[in-house]
């Protein structure tokens, strides 16, 4: 258990703390020069209303799920050829 302190400590210092960080952000309008202003949900019903960000999200779910597992293992069979 003493091990994996370490771990969790990065975990929420690199991954937990940043992601809940701009999930609050994305609750205001803000532009970085003048004050916050809160939005509530409108800036997600506006992102997830525009057909552009559904055509990128779309592209990215194909290119998590199939590109990546076809390298990986096109990868690994070469590797295995090698050996």
């Amino acid at each position: 258990m003493i091990l994996r302190g370490p771990l969790l400590f990065g975990l929420i210092l690199m991954l937990a703390a940043p992601a809940l960080g701009m999930l609050g952000l994305s609750l205001f309008a803000y532009d970085g020069i003048s004050s916050a202003t809160w939005s509530g949900f409108g800036n997600w019903r506006e992102m997830l209303a525009d057909p552009l960000f559904r055509q990128a999200f779309s592209n990215s779910l194909w290119l998590a799920l199939l590109a990546v597992p076809l390298r990986l293992l096109l990868a690994l069979i070469l590797a295995l050829l090698l050996a």
